[in-house]
């Protein structure tokens, strides 16, 4: 689905019945630029919009739309009570169409994408994940993750991965420059001839070879170092091997691991980490 696609939603349909300019009214001044040189706008307070009164036709009698407002304003009074089971709250959102998924309140609790109640025929109305199937599978991804980086921790320090890349890029540095200075050696022996010209071209494609394959070599070592130097650094700063052995999702562990998951049809998901730089394959 495109996501400027406008649906008759519960906020589109309280924003319709919130405008004035149905009554007839031209509404302006909604906004103003914070710096003339920049786009950027924030919001004006309400009081201080410019309303000028019968511009165009009305849609909307005016007594109509007041009573429209209060029967708003009564309503918004009724503020539903956010219970502390809702540890996933903003952290769900619809693989197909980005929203934010809704937790039914009910015997067996499950989370649901609003998007089916406007476009029935829309993926999203394959969603329907019940939250002890989500806990389960959270739970067991989180302690799976921790249980790979204390594993990874502590090959680290019985092998010192980074030492021993450390003395291979050494031992490649030494090569090149060993393979220089033979192919220094060689075109000296071919201008004082010492060997024939066959000689030297057949020794200098072999000396080639060998210098492309050990700068390969170099360049791939290179990079292994620097992911083993940022995995060494976040492994201190992190301490995520601490939920290996996890048994209970607070709120507060959630929001301090995930990002957010992404829910698709057949209830896959696609979990989003905080630290997935950090965390290992």
């Amino acid at each position: 689905m495109a996501g400027d696609t406008s649906y008759w939603t519960r906020d589109n349909v309280r924003r319709i019945i919130c405008d004035e300019r149905y009554t007839g009214c031209l509404v302006c001044g909604k906004r103003t630029a914070v710096d003339v040189s920049k786009k950027q706008t924030v919001k004006v307070p309400k009081e201080d919009w410019i309303v000028v009164k019968d511009t165009h036709e009305a849609v909307v009698p005016k007594d109509i739309f007041e009573e429209a407002q209060k029967v708003l304003r009564s309503c918004s009074g009724k503020t539903m009570r956010i219970k502390p089971s809702q540890r996933f709250r903003g952290l769900l959102k619809c693989g197909v169409c980005g929203k934010v998924l809704v937790r039914s309140v009910c015997k067996e609790p499950y989370f649901y994408c609003l998007t089916r109640r406007t476009v029935p025929d829309a993926l999203c109305g394959q969603i329907h994940l019940r939250e002890r199937d989500l806990e389960t599978a959270l739970l067991a991804s989180i302690q799976n993750q921790a249980r790979l980086l204390l594993e990874t921790e502590k090959e680290h320090e019985e092998e010192n991965f980074l030492d021993v890349v450390n003395k291979e890029i050494r031992d490649c540095q030494e090569a090149v420059s060993r393979c220089k200075a033979k192919q220094a050696a060689v075109f000296e022996d071919y201008a004082e001839g010492r060997i024939t010209r066959q000689e030297y071209l057949s020794s200098k494609r072999d000396m080639a070879r060998q210098q492309e394959e050990m700068t390969a070599m170099y360049t791939e070592l290179n990079v292994k170092r620097v992911k083993l130097q940022q995995m060494s650094g976040s492994l201190e700063k992190s301490d995520l091997g601490r939920y290996a052995c996890v048994s209970e999702l607070t709120r507060e562990l959630l929001v301090e691991l995930v990002k957010e998951i992404l829910v698709s049809g057949n209830d896959t998901l696609e979990i989003v980490w905080n630290f997935k730089e950090w965390m290992v394959d």
